[in-house]
């Protein structure tokens, strides 16, 4: 696989929907919390005044994986004061289930390298990725785990 990780904003959702819910299709735990449905209503919802990153992973022309990201609230509020947070989007005022790369598995652990490599290079400009309601059985769990150099965990 050649992977690439480019950055989208909130306005890319519209053109990534069919891509989008058949990577939510082929997860081993697809969940509506994934869906592209979800996170665009999240989005209109909660989202508000809040920059939303979306880390996609292509190989060529195929779209392989997602992780959508956005602001965290306390980084929206106190922005350019301190240090800068982006978490798992749609998890903010909800508590959705079992959330992970949106991926297949059989890709899921490549595109979690890609990302790390890209999340270590910064160009999403944040010190702190809050990916709560990601279960330790995830591929997300299990490739960031004490992976990203200089960032924090909880």
């Amino acid at each position: 696989m050649n992977l690439c990780v480019t950055v989208g904003s909130a306005q890319y959702l519209e053109a990534c929907a069919d891509d989008w819910n058949r990577l939510v299709g082929e997860m081993a735990y697809p969940t509506p919390f994934a869906t592209w449905a979800w996170m665009v209503s999240w989005v209109e919802h909660f989202g508000a005044g809040r920059l939303v990153r979306l880390l996609m992973v292509r190989d060529g022309d195929k779209f392989c994986a997602v992780l959508p990201l956005v602001e965290s609230a306390r980084t929206a509020r106190f922005r350019g004061l301190a240090g800068s947070g982006f978490e798992y989007l749609g998890v903010d005022s909800v508590y959705p289930d079992h959330l992970d790369l949106i991926a297949a598995p059989a890709h899921a652990s490549a595109c979690c390298e890609a990302l790390i490599e890209h999340l270590d290079g910064s160009e999403v400009g944040c010190d702190t990725l809050r990916l709560p309601m990601v279960t330790e059985d995830s591929a997300l769990f299990r490739s960031f785990a004490h992976r990203l150099t200089g960032w924090r965990t909880r």
